[in-house]
C-alpha cells in the first residue's frame, strides 16, 4: 500500500491541519486521529485533520504540601591537618646587672626637681625606725616609768566586807489573775440496784448478789457465798417486821465471846438484837475469807 505523502503543515488559529496528495488518510496513534477531509487528491483540496480521542481532565494545582520535618544533623567533618611550626627565634643577650652598682628606687633622671616629694626612694637610714626601742607612748611620766621598773611588791589584804544594807519595803500586791474555766461535770456515783426477790417461796430464794441492795418486809431468804471483797445492804421496809425476817447464811462469821467462829448455814435476824427488836434499819455484810461479816443482828 502506498503511504500517503504529505503535502504540508499548517496551522488554522488554534487547531493544527496538514495537507496531503491522497484522498482518504485516515492515522491514529495514542488517542489521537489525523483525518483527510479533502473530497480529491488535489493538494489545494485535502487537508488532514488533527483530534483528540480522549478526553484531558484540566489539570489542578493542589494546595502547597506541609513542609516535612528537618534532617537529621550530618557528622562533623574530618579536622584538617596540622600545620608546620615555625623555627625557634633568636634570644637577645641581656645585660647582667652590675652588682656594685647601687640601684636607686625613684627618679634617676639628672633634670629631676629638688623637691623630695618626687622621689620615692628611701635614702635616709635615719629615717627607719629602730626596733630595740619601744616608740609607744603609753602617757606615763618618767617617774612613773622609774617605779615601773621597780619590783612589784605583794598584794595587800582584802578589807572586810561591807555590812548588809537595809530591806527594801515589800512591793505592792500584784493584780488577782482571771478565774480559771470551770471543769466539766465529774460522773455520777455508781448507784446501787435492789434485789427485789419475794421472801415466801418454796424453797427459800437465793438472794442474788449481782444486787448491792435488798429491802426486806418479812419472810425468809438464803444469802450464799459471795467473792472476796463484796459488800451489800440489808434495810427494813416501811411495813417490816424485825422478828419476821429471817436469812440463812451459807457461812457467817460469828463472834462469842470475843471468839470468832464460823457458822455454816447460820440463821441470823439482821434487825435483832441478842433476841429483842433494834431500832436499826440498815446493816451491812462483807464477804471475805470464805465468810460473812456482819455490822448487826442476832443469831439463834
Amino acid at each position: 500500500m502506498e503511504i500517503p505523502h504529505i503535502n504540508r503543515i499548517y496551522f488554522v488559529g488554534a487547531g493544527l491541519s496538514i495537507a496531503t496528495i491522497m484522498a482518504g488518510l485516515l492515522i491514529t496513534q495514542s488517542g489521537w486521529t489525523l483525518t483527510d477531509t479533502g473530497a480529491c487528491a488535489s493538494p489545494a483540496d485535502s487537508s488532514v485533520e488533527i483530534t483528540s480521542t480522549t478526553s484531558v481532565s484540566p489539570v489542578v494545582t493542589g494546595e502547597k504540601g506541609e513542609t516535612g520535618p528537618t534532617g537529621s544533623k550530618g557528622e562533623p567533618g574530618i579536622t584538617g591537618d596540622t600545620g608546620i611550626s615555625g623555627s625557634d627565634g633568636v634570644t637577645l643577650a641581656t645585660d647582667e646587672p652590675d652588682e656594685t652598682k647601687d640601684t636607686v628606687v625613684g627618679n634617676t633622671d639628672d633634670t629631676r626637681p629638688t623637691d623630695d616629694t618626687n622621689d620615692i626612694g628611701i635614702t635616709d637610714d635615719t629615717n627607719e625606725p629602730d626596733e630595740s626601742e619601744d616608740t609607744t607612748d603609753w602617757g606615763i611620766s618618767e617617774e612613773d616609768e622609774e617605779c615601773l621598773d621597780d619590783e612589784i611588791g605583794l598584794v595587800g589584804l582584802t578589807g572586810e566586807t561591807g555590812l548588809t544594807g537595809e530591806t527594801g519595803p515589800v512591793g505592792p500586791t500584784g493584780l488577782t489573775g482571771a478565774t480559771g474555766l470551770t471543769g466539766a461535770t465529774g460522773s455520777p456515783g455508781t448507784q446501787l440496784t435492789i434485789g427485789t426477790q419475794s421472801g415466801h417461796l418454796t424453797p427459800r430464794a437465793t438472794l442474788n448478789l449481782k444486787k448491792q441492795l435488798f429491802v426486806f418486809n418479812d419472810g425468809e431468804w438464803t444469802l450464799p457465798d459471795g467473792t472476796d471483797g463484796a459488800i451489800v445492804y440489808f434495810i427494813m421496809g416501811s411495813t417490816g417486821v424485825s422478828h419476821a425476817i429471817n436469812i440463812y447464811v451459807s457461812h457467817l462469821r460469828v463472834v462469842t465471846a470475843g471468839v470468832s467462829t464460823v457458822q455454816t448455814n447460820q440463821l441470823w435476824q439482821p434487825f435483832m438484837l441478842n433476841g429483842t427488836t433494834s431500832s436499826v434499819s440498815l446493816i451491812s455484810a462483807v464477804f471475805s475469807n470464805g465468810a460473812w461479816s456482819v455490822s448487826g443482828g442476832s443469831t439463834t
